[in-house]
């Protein structure tokens, strides 16, 4: 497997994002982790970059984006060594949705684009303080504010996939 399978087979994974601690994390943390695992595999170095974003930028639909919730988040995201320099990776968004988000394909030497609106980009020491950092008790206190945007989110990409 070369750089851009990996890739493919981590962006292909149907982005969902976790509602407990028992579901598999396939939201842009979990995919990003899967495939930093691969790159280091192969001998790649890579690190985790950490944004702020806004749900609101993503230019959902009205029933989903009246869902209460918190707007500001953040997403993640790949840096990888490409010729001793940092190249950004993004796999988020899985094909089955490319009419609703934008998909990336990577062709293995220069950046995608990342995801969502970049807000603010964290220092990669900052990024994967973060990423060491997650708790259950984090992701609890997470699904109490936005549990419910966060299963309608994963239902409507459901719906998409099948349009």
């Amino acid at each position: 497997m070369n750089t851009r399978e990996a890739f493919q087979k981590v962006r292909d994974i149907h982005y969902s994002i976790p509602l407990n601690a028992a579901e598999e994390d396939n939201c842009c943390s979990g995919k990003h982790k899967k495939l930093k695992k691969l790159f280091a595999q192969m001998g790649i170095d890579s690190r985790y970059r950490v944004c702020t974003f806004r749900w609101s930028d993503l230019h959902l639909p009205d029933t989903l984006a009246s869902i209460p919730h918190e707007d500001d988040s953040t997403h993640v995201y790949l840096e990888v060594s490409i010729h001793e320099k940092w190249i950004k990776v993004d796999a988020t968004w899985d094909p089955g949705v490319d009419s609703v988000l934008p998909v990336n394909d990577w062709d293995g030497v220069s950046d995608t684009q990342v995801a969502v609106k970049a807000l603010e980009v964290l220092s990669p020491e900052k990024s994967n303080e973060i990423m060491e950092s997650e708790s259950e008790e984090d992701m609890k206190m997470d699904l109490e504010k936005n549990g419910k945007f966060y299963n309608a989110f994963n239902e409507w990409l459901e719906q998409m996939r099948k349009v």
